[in-house]
C-alpha cells in the first residue's frame, strides 16, 4: 500500500485535470486488471473533492467514463473473442475460468438484468460484462444497465469519501459488505423462486393424478 499512499500525496497537489484524468485511468485498470485498487482511488477521489474544494461532479463523471470505457471493451472481448478467453494464459489470471462459471450461472438465472446491480457484487462484476458480450445480449440496453449500475456506484464512493473525509476509507469496506450481503439476498430469493416452482409442479402433478 506504499505506493497508494505516495500516489495519494501526489493527487494532493496536482493540478485538478490530471486528477480527473488520473480516477478515470484507474478505473479502467480495475476493471480490465481486477483486483486492481481502483475503488480505493475513486473513493479517494470524493476524499480530495472535500478537501481541495474540487467538484464532486467532475470526479463523479470521470469515474464513470474510466469504467464504462473497460467495460464496454469487456462486454466486446466476450462477444467477438471467445476463443481467445478460453485460450489465453494471460487473460485466465484477469478472468479466471472459475470466476466466469460463476458469472454464467447468475446470468442464466438472472439475464442480462444482473448487470444493473453487476458493480456491487464483489468477484465477477467484471466477468458478468465479460458473459453480456458472449451470450451477445443487446449491446445499447446492456450498456445502459451497466451505466446504471456504474453511475451509482461511483457515486456513493465519491460522495462517501467527500463526507467521511479523514475516515474515506470506510466506504470500500461498507461497499464490500453490501456487495455480499446482496448476493446472498439473490441467493435467498432464488431459493425461494424454485421451492415455489417445485410446489407448484407437485400440486399440477396431483391434480392430474386426480383427474
Amino acid at each position: 500500500m506504499e505506493i497508494l499512499r505516495e500516489i495519494g500525496e501526489w493527487l494532493m497537489q496536482a493540478d485538478p485535470v490530471l486528477i480527473y484524468l488520473f480516477i478515470a485511468g484507474y478505473a479502467i485498470l480495475e476493471v480490465v486488471f481486477p483486483p486492481f485498487p481502483g475503488d480505493v482511488l475513486v473513493v479517494f477521489g470524493g476524499y480530495l473533492a472535500g478537501r481541495r474544494g474540487l467538484p464532486a461532479f467532475w470526479m463523479i463523471i470521470a469515474g464513470i467514463v474510466g469504467c464504462m470505457v473497460a467495460l464496454f471493451g469487456a462486454y466486446m472481448l466476450g462477444r467477438f473473442g471467445r476463443d481467445l478467453i478460453a485460450k489465453s494464459r494471460f487473460l485466465h489470471k484477469y478472468i479466471p475460468p472459475k470466476s466466469l462459471q460463476q458469472a454464467e450461472g447468475w446470468f442464466v438465472r438472472y439475464g442480462k438484468w444482473i448487470l444493473i446491480i453487476s458493480r456491487f457484487l464483489p468477484a465477477i462484476r467484471s466477468p458478468l460484462v465479460v458473459v453480456a458480450g458472449m451470450a451477445k445480449t443487446e449491446p445499447v440496453s446492456s450498456m445502459i444497465l451497466l451505466l446504471i449500475s456504474v453511475s451509482v456506484n461511483v457515486t456513493i464512493m465519491v460522495m462517501g469519501g467527500k463526507l467521511l473525509g479523514e475516515n474515506w476509507s470506510l466506504v470500500v469496506d461498507w461497499l464490500s459488505y453490501f456487495g455480499w450481503a446482496l448476493l446472498a439476498l439473490l441467493a435467498i430469493l432464488l431459493l425461494i423462486w424454485l421451492i415455489g416452482v417445485a410446489r407448484r409442479r407437485k400440486a399440477g402433478a396431483g391434480s392430474d393424478d386426480e383427474g
